[in-house]
């Protein structure tokens, strides 16, 4: 369906709009292992992930990402911000919530069909799978490049979207 070079190439492009994203939203983040890990936590940092005062993003699981350390970083920034503005808890239904907000940023941005559907993958298939295993997806390259490359994978998560946003 895709090349190795048209993912990597929509990695770098994905990556490139979060951060044009995270910037416009004035968004200051530091990287920590001890970063909200459910929403209840996350809305004490509402007013400064709001306001472009500095907010911890969780630090870990970063080392498969398909954006690199850092632009994972500002994925999670961006993510949290989409929390936030949605009100959004970590259920799967405020997971997707918080990602149709996103997906609607990354749009206005002018990311193309590739790009958004990466993005599908690497979040709604993330959270499908923990959902259905009840565990973290160990290599998220591996699960993307798998996922995006696989017609009735991306279909399943598009359906598992608009089912849960």
């Amino acid at each position: 369906m895709y090349t190795t070079k048209q993912i990597d190439s929509a990695c770098l492009k994905l990556a490139q709009i979060n951060k044009l994203i995270a910037i416009d939203l004035e968004l200051q983040f530091y990287p920590s292992p001890d970063a909200p890990n459910n929403f209840e936590e996350l809305k004490k940092y509402s007013y400064k992930i709001l306001n472009g005062l500095s907010f911890p993003v969780f630090s870990g699981g970063s080392s498969s990402a398909i954006y690199g350390k850092y632009d994972n970083y500002v994925f999670r920034a961006v993510h949290d911000y989409s929390h936030i503005k949605t009100n959004s808890s970590f259920s799967k239904f405020g997971e997707c919530k918080a990602i149709d907000f996103h997906l609607k940023e990354l749009k206005s941005y002018g990311a193309s069909q590739l790009v958004q559907n990466l993005f599908l993958v690497d979040t709604v298939g993330q959270v499908k799978h923990y959902y259905q295993f009840k565990e973290f997806v160990s290599n998220q390259r591996e699960f993307v490049y798998k996922n995006l490359c696989n017609q009735s994978a991306l279909i399943s998560i598009k359906l598992f979207f608009n089912q849960y946003k």
